[in-house]
C-alpha cells in the first residue's frame, strides 16, 4: 500500500513530495516557541533558496538552503547540495547535512534516509538505529511503525521502540501511529483493525477517518446524528448534531443544519450554528468562514477580525497567517497587518493545514 496520501505532512518534510517554485514564496509555518523575538517563525523561498524570516518580516537566517524547514525544538531539517540535516536558529550546521532526508525528531530520534533505507539519528546525529527499513513512520509513546520486505519482497509493517527492537512484528501492510495507546493496521487481506500497544486487536467502533481525526473517543452516533459520551459511559451531548469535533477546554465544534458553531460540556451554545467552517481555538481566537471569505471569533463568540480574506491559519506567537488575493500576509490579533501581502504560497511541514476552497 502506498501510503504517502496518508502521510502527506510527514512527506514534505522527508522530501518525497518537495516542490521547486521560481518566485518569492513563504512557508506556512509558525514555530511554537516564540521566547526569543528574533527567532524565525516563517521559511521563505527565493530564487530556488530558502531561508527565514522573523515577526516583523526581517531576514534572520539567509536563503542559502536548498530546502527548509520548520523548526522543532531548535532544530530545523535543511538541505544543500542534494544532502539534509539540521541547523540551529543561527542557521548554523548541528547535524552536518549528509543524510539523503531527515525528518523532524520524536521522543529523541529522528528518521534520516541513506540510499534507500532509512535509520533513526539522535540530537548528536549519532546512528542509534541502523539503516534497514524501507518505510517509516515518526515515534509516538515510544513505538515507530515501520517497514521491512518479507520473503516474497512485499513491503510488512510492524512496530518497534527506541532501541529498535521488534515490539510488534512486521505483519501488516500498513499502520498509524498510536493515539490514545490504539493504532489502525491493514492486514494483507485488506481489512483494518486496531489493536493496542501490544499488538492486541481491540474491538471498537471507529471509523477511518473518525480515527484519524480523533473525534473518536467518546463518539456516538444515532440515526446518521452524533453526540458524546463521558468516561463513565454517560451522555453529555445527545446525538442530534451533524457533526462534532474535537474538545478543546470543555468546548465542543459541531455542526448542525449544515452550519457550525460551538456548545459547552452541557451542549450550550456558546456560538450559535452561523458560520460555513470554524476552526479551533489558538491564543484565544477561532478562524470562521462565512460567505466564503475568513476572519476570527474570540472566546464569547464575537467577530474581532472581519471574514476578509480568502484563508487564515491559526494564531501563533500573536501572528496569524492570511490569503488575500492570492498573496500571504502575516496579520496581528487587532487584525494589523504585520507582514505585507507579497509573498506566494506555499505549504510545507508541521503547520500544514487543509484550505476549505470550493
Amino acid at each position: 500500500m502506498d501510503k504517502s496520501h496518508l502521510r502527506f505532512i510527514a512527506a514534505s518534510v522527508g522530501g518525497k513530495m518537495k516542490r521547486t517554485y521560481h518566485i518569492l514564496t513563504i512557508v506556512l509555518i509558525l514555530l511554537s516557541s516564540c521566547k526569543e523575538s528574533w527567532n524565525p517563525i516563517a521559511v521563505i523561498q527565493t530564487n530556488g533558496k530558502y531561508g527565514y524570516i522573523n515577526a516583523k518580516g526581517d531576514l534572520v537566517i539567509d536563503t542559502l538552503f536548498d530546502y527548509a524547514a520548520t523548526f522543532k525544538d531548535g532544530l530545523a531539517p535543511a538541505g544543500v547540495n542534494g544532502k539534509e540535516g539540521f541547523i540551529d536558529y543561527n542557521g548554523n550546521f548541528v547535524i552536518e547535512p549528509k543524510f539523503d532526508e531527515v525528518s523532524w525528531f520524536y521522543d529523541g530520534l529522528a528518521e534520516v534516509l541513506k540510499g534507500d533505507k532509512y535509520g533513526f539519528i539522535n540530537k548528536k546525529g549519532e546512528l542509534i538505529i541502523p539503516y534497514k527499513f524501507e518505510e517509516t513512520d515518526w515515534f509516538s509513546s515510544g513505538l515507530c511503525g515501520v517497514s521491512i520486505k518479507d520473503s516474497t519482497g512485499e513491503n510488512r509493517w510492524g512496530y518497534i521502540d527506541t532501541r529498535g527492537e521488534w515490539v510488534i512484528k512486521p505483519i501488516f501492510d500498513y499502520c498509524t501511529d498510536f493515539k490514545d495507546s490504539i493504532a489502525m493496521v491493514w492486514t494483507p487481506d485488506s481489512l483494518f483493525l486496531f489493536i493496542n500497544k501490544e499488538g492486541e486487536k481491540i474491538d471498537c467502533d471507529i471509523s477511518y477517518d473518525d480515527f484519524n481525526n480523533p473525534r473518536y473517543k467518546n463518539h456516538i452516533k444515532h440515526d446518521n446524528k452524533f453526540g458524546l459520551l463521558n468516561n463513565k459511559g454517560d451522555t453529555i451531548l445527545k446525538p442530534i448534531y451533524d457533526a462534532i469535533g474535537v474538545e478543546q477546554e470543555n468546548r465542543k465544534i459541531v455542526r448542525k443544519d449544515k452550519l457550525w458553531g460551538v456548545v459547552d460540556s452541557n451542549g450550550k451554545w456558546i456560538v450559535k450554528p452561523t458560520f460555513e467552517s470554524i476552526n479551533h481555538y489558538y491564543e484565544g481566537f477561532a478562524s470562521v468562514k462565512v460567505n466564503r471569505k475568513w476572519g476570527f471569533l474570540d472566546k464569547k463568540g464575537r467577530i474581532v477580525i472581519d471574514p476578509e480574506y480568502d484563508y487564515v491559519g491559526k494564531f501563533s506567537c500573536g501572528l496569524a497567517r492570511a490569503e488575500l488575493n492570492g498573496k500571504q500576509g502575516y496579520i496581528d490579533k487587532n487584525g494589523k497587518v504585520r507582514i505585507d501581502f507579497i509573498y506566494d504560497i506555499m505549504r510545507l511541514g508541521s503547520d500544514f493545514e487543509q484550505i476549505d476552497k470550493e
